[in-house]
Formats: structure tokens, sequence, C-alpha cells
């Protein structure tokens, strides 16, 4: 069994979560998180859509609604989590990636012995 590098796992998974999951041998777990990642970035596009726009229709409201449109500062928050889920998930598959790595090529060394 040959060792395999944190480094390439990390940049595979850099340009696709999953790609990294694979190159470390995790062939289900790879496939999972590719199939995971358009539809968190899909709940983060439509998410920070939905924030901008709750958002956008404060700001438009007249100083006689200004009440009525303060319940849209929970969907621009909600917006800016769901934006920041995609990234959370593209920075967590970069580290699973390599730690992965790192256990494969401690399994390879105690198997060599």
């Amino acid at each position: 069994m040959e060792t395999k590098s944190g480094g390439t796992a990390i940049i595979l998974s850099f340009f696709w979560t999953g790609l990294g999951q694979l190159y470390a041998g995790r062939i289900g777990r790879g496939i999972a998180m590719m199939i995971i990642t358009p539809v968190l970035i899909m709940i983060g596009w439509f998410g920070g859509m939905a924030g901008c726009l709750a958002a956008s229709s404060k700001f438009a409201a007249s100083a006689s609604q200004i009440q009525d449109a303060s319940s849209s500062t929970g969907v621009g928050i909600g917006g800016l989590i769901a934006m920041l889920i995609p990234v959370a998930w593209w920075i967590w598959g970069m580290v699973d990636a390599q730690r992965l790595c790192q256990a494969h090529n401690a399994a390879v060394k105690g198997w060599g012995r």
C-alpha cells in the first residue's frame, strides 16, 4: 500500500469537496460529500438572496411601515448564516481530507511492520 499526500488531498478538496476523500480511499464518503456540496451551495445562494431581499425591503419601507418591516431582520440574519454554511462545509472538507490521509498513512506504516 502506498502513502497518500495530505497536501494533494487538500488541493483536490479545494476544487471540489469530496475529491480529497476519494483520493484518500474513502469512496463512499467522497461521493456523498460531492452530492451534498451542490445542495448546500443552492441553500446558501437562495438563503442569501432571501436575506438580501428582506434587508432591501426593510430599507425601502417608509417611516410608518418600519415597525412591520422589522420582522424581516430574522430572515436577513438567516440568509447570512445560510451563505456561510457552504463555506464552512468547503473548509471542513479540506481538513477532513487531510486527516483521512494522515490516518491512511498511519495504517500503512503500522501494516508494513
